[in-house]
C-alpha cells in the first residue's frame, strides 16, 4: 500500500455532477431510477448468510442516497443497531435528513467519504451501493483508496455494488449518464483479495434492465 494511494484525492465536484446528471436523466427516487429498482437491489445486496442483521450494532452506508436503505434494513431485515449514512450529493443528503433525521438510531453525514475523518470508529458492516459507479481520471487509484478506507472501518464485512464491464453492453440509459463506471469484476476482486484481509468473497451477479448487468460483491473479514 504505497503513499501514492494514500495521497490520492478524488474530484468531489465530478462526483456531484455525475449524480446531478443521473437525477436529470432518471429522476430523484431513492438515488435510483425507481423505488422498485432500489428495493430489488437492497434485497439482493442484503441477504448474504454472513449479514446477520439482527445481531449487528452498526452499519455504515457509503453513498447513502436518500436514506431508504435504512428503512429497508429496519422493515425487512430486523436491523436494530445504529445506521450511519454518508452522502456527497446535497439533494440526496437533504432528503435523508428530512425523512429520518429525527431518528436517534441514525446519523447522517454530508461529505465525501475519503475526506471524512471517522476517528477510531468501526462498523460491523459497510455498504457501497453506488460509490464505485462514479468514474475518476485514475479509477484504479480511486477504487484502491475507497477499499483501503472501507476495510479500515469494517469489523465483519463489506458489500460493494459494481456495474459489470464484460457481461453487458451498456444500454442507452447508461450512455446518457456521463462518467458512469463499468468494472472488470474478476479483476477488481483479485486486486482486493491481494491487498486486503479478505477471509471469503461472495459474488452475486444479476440483471435488472437487460442487457445491463451488475454484481454485488461481499468481502467477509
Amino acid at each position: 500500500m504505497s503513499d501514492r494511494h494514500r495521497s490520492y484525492k478524488p474530484d468531489a465536484r465530478r462526483i456531484e455532477k455525475f449524480y446531478q446528471n443521473y437525477v436529470d436523466v432518471m429522476g430523484q427516487t431513492s438515488g435510483w431510477s425507481s423505488p422498485e429498482r432500489a428495493y430489488k437491489v437492497y434485497n439482493i445486496c442484503s441477504k448474504s448468510p454472513a449479514q446477520t442483521w439482527s445481531t449487528f450494532d452498526s452499519v455504515l452506508d457509503v453513498g447513502s442516497g436518500e436514506g431508504e436503505f435504512f428503512n429497508f434494513l429496519k422493515e425487512r431485515r430486523g436491523f436494530s443497531g445504529k445506521y450511519t449514512g454518508i452522502e456527497v450529493f446535497k439533494p440526496f443528503y437533504d432528503t435523508s435528513v428530512e425523512r429520518y433525521g429525527d431518528r436517534p438510531d441514525t446519523e447522517w453525514i454530508y461529505g465525501e467519504f475519503l475526506g471524512h475523518d471517522f476517528g477510531d470508529r468501526q462498523f460491523d458492516w459497510l455498504m457501497a451501493l453506488g460509490t464505485f459507479s462514479s468514474r475518476q481520471d485514475n479509477q484504479e487509484e480511486y477504487d484502491f483508496q475507497l477499499c483501503q478506507k472501507m476495510f479500515s472501518l469494517a469489523k465483519k464485512g463489506i458489500s460493494i455494488y459494481l456495474n459489470d464491464l464484460h457481461n453487458s453492453s451498456p444500454p442507452e440509459r447508461l450512455k446518457k449518464i456521463p462518467d458512469i463506471c463499468l468494472h472488470d469484476i474478476p479483476q477488481f476482486i483479485e486486486k482486493v483479495e491481494k491487498n486486503f484481509p479478505v477471509s471469503q468473497t461472495q459474488t452475486v451477479s444479476f440483471s435488472l434492465n437487460p442487457p445491463a448487468s451488475m454484481a454485488i460483491v461481499h468481502f467477509l473479514l
